[in-house]
């Protein structure tokens, strides 16, 4: 096999230099102030085990470009691209991809969570994964201790 010219994570390095990335403690400010949408950009099925943040909104990284296209049948009405954006993933990576595709359609203020939604407040860890047991009990997201951030299903 061919190597290839540019690695994922080599062109999520990119994006990251393009887009801004914010700490939780930034998002969970920003969200307070009603003037950001944290926007939810894994596959739907990661949503439903692991929980978001409420009141996020969700566009899964396969359709952001469509759902966010008003000239698109898939437009979703949340998209406009004169408000403020805040990408998330489990890890970053695809948010900041996604990030700077939304920036380069002309939306003008979009960043990424810094580390994914399993980064840990005030530490950078990762967040611990729930087994197949703890996932009836509720969930209790694990990027703040804030009502903001407990996690939904």
């Amino acid at each position: 096999m061919s190597a290839l010219e540019r690695s994922a994570w080599g062109l999520v390095e990119d994006a990251e230099r393009d887009v801004e990335s914010i700490s939780v403690d930034e998002l969970e400010t920003e969200l307070a102030d009603g003037e950001t949408t944290a926007l939810d950009i894994r596959d739907i099925r990661e949503v439903w085990i692991e929980g978001s943040i409420p009141d996020a909104e969700h566009a899964p990284r396969g359709m952001i470009e469509f759902w966010a296209d008003p000239e698109t049948d898939y437009y979703k009405e949340f998209f406009d691209p004169d408000r403020r954006y805040v990408l998330y993933c489990n890890e970053a990576g695809r948010s900041a991809l996604a990030g700077e595709r939304l920036a380069e359609m002309g939306y003008s203020d979009v960043a990424h969570l810094e580390g994914g939604v399993h980064c840990v407040a005030g530490g950078g860890r990762r967040g611990r994964r729930r087994s197949t047991d703890e996932l009836q009990e509720p969930i209790t997201h694990p990027i703040g201790t804030g009502d903001r951030f407990a996690a939904t299903r």
